[in-house]
């Protein structure tokens, strides 16, 4: 047996839901609503929950019990910026 203590990790591909969140042993974890739709790695550890895209860590979470739970990081909900309004809208009209 090893000294040290063995790390096991459970390496999975998920999708982001429409409501910023990935899927991981039957809960959902958030991520930044920056976070473009696609699929991102996970990396499931017995105190941990890892997301990463393209290999940069972009969410971190402590692990949830049982099933069909959230655990929503409220940093990950930043406002977005305000929308740009159209120049058509900005024209008085004209009867």
């Amino acid at each position: 047996m090893p000294l040290a203590p063995y790390r096991t990790v459970l390496k999975l591909e998920r999708r982001v839901s429409h409501e910023g969140t990935v899927s991981a042993g039957g809960n959902l974890y958030s991520v930044p609503n920056t976070t473009r739709r696609g699929v991102l790695d996970i990396h499931v550890l017995a105190d941990e929950i890892r997301i990463f895209v393209a290999g940069v860590l972009i969410a971190s979470h402590a692990p949830l019990e049982g099933r069909d739970q959230r655990r929503l990081d409220p940093a990950h909900r930043k406002p977005l910026p305000p929308r740009r309004r159209s120049r058509r809208s900005t024209l008085p009209r004209l009867l």
